[in-house]
Parts: C-alpha cells; structure tokens; sequence
C-alpha cells in the first residue's frame, strides 16, 4: 500500500466531511 495513496484518500475524506459540517 502506497502511504501517500492513504493520506491523500484521507485529506479528501476530511475536506469532504468538513464541507459538509460547514456548508
């Protein structure tokens, strides 16, 4: 598995949950 892969998968999930908190 590709570390990078997972965090860039991460930071959308997080940017995604946290437009939608905000928005």
């Amino acid at each position: 598995l590709e570390v990078r892969g997972m965090t860039r998968a991460r930071a959308v999930s997080l940017a995604q949950a946290l437009a939608k908190i905000c928005g």
